[in-house]
């Protein structure tokens, strides 16, 4: 016979005779209540109890008998300290966290695979905090006492992230200093992605023309949660153009006649023209010594505002 520490009471009814009387039932922790007899393992202390029956015949004659009931202990159930779990990340493996190893947990954020036989605190059914009530349960072979324990398991939030939009660039642009973003501490990938003393940098040039050009911040919050959010980013080309002086006009000789030669050979049209003796899309030979000129044509995209130089 056996029982376990934490049975309140055990009904005693196995003694019988062959005759009539009155049989009783004593030892440790033994009592009556009305006709029954019980025997309370919970205020026993582990071990072997003798139960003893008496019997009375009707004649006064008595005899008795004995036997024993062993009661065990209950199994010493801890949960190791279970580490937060992030939003939307991986779920934890408990069957390490339980001693003695074997047993089952339960809980509401607590997911049992079948096919694997492991049991995971899932972090999309668990509350944010550490409010996550979590059991442990373990039945010693031996004697098939159960105990069990429990502890809380944490749900940790994802960070908040802001990444706002970077203003469209041409590839001819300088490196762009990135500070519209929160919190700090993070880093950016993609491409035309740098970085100088923890300052972060978008060099168009780097990164070529296009008009979805993705940069990501990633950022891991105090709890070891990571998250991250994507942008898009437009680098322009800038406008193709041509400027070639017409050939009847790139060798001139000094002359008072025809002292100004008109420039309107850039195209795209509506580009402006430069250089040390123009003015007013024309060249003036006025003031020209002997030599080689340069003009330039500027034209300036009115769609992306890149603009782009030509000489000739």
């Amino acid at each position: 016979n056996q029982a376990c520490e934490d049975v309140s009471n055990l009904l005693l009814d196995g003694g019988s005779a062959d005759t009539l009387g009155t049989g009783v039932y004593s030892g440790i922790t033994v009592n009556q209540i009305n006709q029954n007899y019980f025997f309370y393992p919970s205020t026993a202390d582990s071990g072997n109890f003798k139960i003893t029956y008496t019997f009375t015949s009707l004649e006064g004659c008595v005899d008795s008998l004995f036997d024993t009931i062993r009661v065990d202990t209950l199994p010493k159930v801890s949960i190791l300290t279970l580490p937060g779990v992030c939003e939307d990340g991986d779920s934890l493996v408990l069957d390490t966290f339980g001693l003695p190893f074997g047993g089952t947990f339960t809980g509401s954020a607590v997911f049992f695979d079948t096919l694997s036989s492991i049991f995971y605190f899932n972090p999309d059914s668990a509350t944010p905090g550490a409010s996550n009530l979590i059991f442990y349960s373990y039945t010693e072979t031996a004697t098939g006492c159960s105990n069990q324990n429990n502890t809380l398991g944490t749900l940790n939030l994802k960070p908040n992230l802001n990444f706002s939009n970077l203003p469209d660039f041409c590839i001819s642009d300088t490196a762009f200093q990135i500070t519209q973003y929160s919190p700090q501490g993070g880093y950016f990938k993609g491409i035309g992605i740098d970085s100088t003393q923890n300052n972060w940098f978008f060099v168009p040039d780097s990164s070529g023309v296009g008009n979805n050009i993705q940069t990501k911040y990633i950022y891991t919050n105090s709890q070891g949660c990571t998250d991250s959010t994507s942008i898009s980013t437009v680098v322009n080309a800038l406008p193709a153009i041509s400027f070639t002086i017409p050939s009847n006009s790139d060798t001139l000789c000094f002359t008072s006649s025809n002292l100004n030669v008109p420039l309107n050979t850039g195209t795209p049209f509506g580009g402006v023209y430069s250089g040390k003796n123009v003015s007013f899309n024309n060249f003036n030979r006025a003031n020209v010594a002997p030599g080689v000129d340069t003009v330039f044509y500027t034209y300036t995209d009115p769609n992306t505002g890149c603009v782009n130089t030509i000489s000739d």
